[in-house]
């Protein structure tokens, strides 16, 4: 009887697997020969790693950069928010301040020119609007100017009329935020929208001039109102990148200007609104009054008059 040994120099060496074959993500790799991915392993589902996450879809660390990217820019529009209502109580609050700019208009033409300026060069400079600390500072000169704008439009109206609109709008932004988030219709549905809603809009503006009494004023309030809350829709949308179209992630300067122009649009559309319903309330009861004396004066002429008859 014979035995056989054999060296270590003469056993066959296996060939070298990679890490990918040693440990298969598939389980289709463990399936042995003739066996299909379904017959050995068939609770397993069949996945494709390679499209996995599509143009709309985001991986765990998109996400996460995504949805700080949203905060960021929320925050740095509630500040732009809380300059903004420091000075409309400037002009609220302070009968001098409000006079002052009132004689002095001037000052309020300049400022919005000075937040035209600044807005066209961050939202078409990506230089400007992605270096700091230039980015911040051309922001932070486009809000004060901007919300001096606002403060001087709001100083024109009643205070309780503006409260009114403030309420209104904090309202209607916060609906309009809750429906971005929950809704699942695709951006460019809004942006479709938005065009037919300015050139509507913009036909009816074209058509009020050549009337007397202003018939489109009611539809045009109601267009510009629901424009603006397309805009916040439509801006939300590519913050949350969630679509086709959205905003880079060094473009939150320009996310926040964004949001910030839609608020205060939308507000002062309230603000017009209100302010011209609270005007023809108290010019109907002007002329209530009006009538009222008069009708007080008939009767009291009508009084004399007989008192003297009785006299004579």
């Amino acid at each position: 009887m014979t035995s056989t040994y054999y060296s270590r120099q003469d056993q066959p060496r296996p060939e070298p697997q990679s890490f990918g074959q040693r440990f298969p993500n598939n389980p289709s790799s463990f399936a042995t020969e003739g066996e299909s991915q379904e017959g050995a392993f068939p609770h397993a589902k069949k996945e494709d790693y390679s499209q996995q996450y599509t143009n709309t879809e985001f991986s765990p660390i998109e996400r996460s950069l995504r949805i700080n990217f949203t905060r960021k820019v929320f925050c740095i529009t509630a500040a732009q928010l809380f300059i903004a209502g420091i000075l409309v109580n400037f002009f609220l609050n302070h009968s001098w301040f409000a006079k002052v700019n009132y004689y002095f208009s001037g000052f309020a033409t300049f400022a919005g020119l000075v937040a035209f300026i600044t807005s066209v060069a961050l939202g078409f400079s990506e230089t400007l609007s992605r270096t700091v600390p230039i980015n911040y500072i051309l922001l932070g000169i486009f809000t004060v100017a901007e919300s001096y704008t606002v403060g001087f439009i709001a100083g024109q109206y009643n205070r309780d009329v503006v409260l009114t609109a403030l309420y209104l709008t904090a309202g209607v932004v916060a609906a309009l935020a809750i429906y971005t988030v929950k809704t699942k219709t695709e951006i460019s549905y809004y942006s479709g929208l938005i065009v037919l809603g300015t050139f509507g809009t913009a036909a009816l503006s074209f058509l009020n001039w050549f009337t007397i009494f202003g018939l489109f004023d009611s539809l045009i309030f109601v267009g510009t109102a629901v424009m603006s809350g397309l805009y916040f829709i439509y801006d939300v949308k590519l913050l949350m990148g969630q679509d086709r179209f959205k905003l880079s992630l060094d473009d939150y300067i320009k996310g926040a200007m964004h949001l910030y122009i839609d608020i205060v649009r939308i507000f002062l559309n309230i603000l017009q609104i209100v302010g011209k319903k609270v005007q023809e309330n108290e010019q109907e009861e002007e002329e209530q009054r009006r009538r009222q004396r008069q009708r007080q004066a008939e009767a009291e002429a009508q009084a004399r008059q007989t008192r003297q008859r009785r006299f004579f």
